[in-house]
C-alpha cells in the first residue's frame, strides 16, 4: 500500500493545484498505483452500514471534492484537506456507485483519487463498476481522448491500463443484508445476490 499512500498525498499537492500532467504523474505514480490496484482485485459482498452512497461522478472532480468537503462537515469525514494531506480513515464508509470516468475534465485525476483512497482505506472506500467502465463505452465518451491529451506519449498504454483494473471492479455490494447497490438496472433473471459471480465473469469475457 506504499504506492496508494504516497499517491494520496501526491494528490493532495498535485491534483489540488490542478498541476500539469507531467507534474501529476511525478506525484501519483499513476502507472504504479493503477498496477497495484489491479492485483487488488476487490471483491463484491455485503457493506455493513451505515454508509453514504455517491452516485455518478463523470470526471467532476472539483464537484466531487465539494461533496466530500460537506459531507465532512456532517460529521461523515475528517476534514477532507486532512484526509488529503495526511491520510486519515473516513468516519463513515463510503460507498461510490461507478461512472466515475467521460463527459467531465478531470476523469483520470477522479479515477486516480478513488483508487488510492480503496487501496489506503479498503474497509470504508468501495468502489462498483458503471457502465462507462467498460472498454467500449469510455473508448468514445472522453477518457480514452483525455488520457492521450495529458500523456501523448502513454496516454494509450495508460487507458489499456485502466479497462484492466476496471474489470476487477465489483459489480453489486448489498448493504447490510437488505439493500441491493448497483449502477444500473436489475435484470429480471436476478434472484440471488449470488448470481453475480458468474456474471462478473462473462461482462469481463465480453468487454
Amino acid at each position: 500500500m506504499k504506492v496508494a499512500h504516497k499517491s494520496v498525498s501526491g494528490i493532495s499537492t498535485g491534483i489540488m493545484r490542478k498541476s500539469n500532467p507531467k507534474e501529476f504523474d511525478n506525484n501519483v505514480k499513476v502507472h504504479s498505483l493503477v498496477t497495484e490496484f489491479k492485483a487488488y482485485k476487490p471483491p463484491a459482498g455485503i457493506v455493513a452500514p451505515p454508509l453514504l452512497i455517491l452516485g455518478d461522478v463523470h470526471g467532476q472532480l472539483y464537484d466531487m471534492l465539494d461533496i466530500l468537503t460537506f459531507v465532512s462537515k456532517r460529521i461523515y469525514f475528517t476534514k477532507l484537506p486532512e484526509l488529503l494531506k495526511i491520510g486519515h480513515p473516513p468516519q463513515k464508509r463510503l460507498l461510490f456507485l461507478g461512472d466515475y470516468v467521460d463527459r467531465g475534465d478531470y476523469s483520470l485525476e477522479t479515477i486516480t483519487l478513488l483508487l488510492a483512497f480503496k487501496l489506503r482505506f479498503p474497509k470504508e472506500i468501495y468502489l462498483l463498476r458503471g457502465n462507462h467502465e467498460t472498454r467500449c463505452v469510455n473508448r468514445q465518451y472522453g477518457f480514452f481522448d483525455e488520457c492521450k491529451r495529458k500523456f501523448p506519449e502513454k496516454g494509450v498504454e495508460l487507458w489499456t491500463l485502466f479497462q484492466h483494473v476496471f474489470n476487477c471492479l465489483p459489480m453489486a455490494a448489498l448493504v447490510g443484508t437488505k439493500i441491493f447497490c448497483a449502477h444500473g438496472g436489475i435484470s429480471e433473471d436476478l434472484i440471488s445476490f449470488k448470481q453475480f459471480e458468474s456474471y462478473v465473469e462473462i461482462i469481463r469475457a465480453f468487454y
